[in-house]
């Protein structure tokens, strides 16, 4: 007898219960294995000097203003585009306010 015969024979609950920690297993398997750069990636979060590798162009999402109710988020699209989007909580527009020739603010505004 297998597993998955011995897991058929569980209550409903318990196959879910187990279903969803496999799933979590897998996935922090996955992260621990971007963490040590044994994954490819394109996506880095930024730590002082260290770069730190996360999910291949995975969306990240920054939450700023009152509440925290205005969001930018950035991820790289297929076509290797990197893609900006806000939203607004409050109604606000997204002003991109150029710093340098390589480098712009992002800034919420009264619409």
């Amino acid at each position: 007898m297998n597993n998955s015969e011995n897991i058929e024979k569980l209550p409903k609950w318990a196959q879910k219960k187990i279903q969803t920690l496999e799933a979590l297993t897998k996935s922090l398997e996955q992260r621990v294995m971007q963490i040590k750069g044994e994954v490819e990636t394109n996506t880095y979060m930024r730590d002082g000097l260290n770069k730190i590798p996360i999910q291949k162009n995975a969306q990240i999402i920054f939450y700023v203003g009152e509440k925290q109710q205005n969001s930018v988020s950035v991820y790289i699209r297929e076509d290797n585009i990197i893609d900006l989007n806000s939203n607004s909580g409050f109604g606000e527009t997204m002003v991109l306010i150029p710093r340098a020739a390589n480098s712009f603010y992002i800034k919420f505004v009264k619409s």
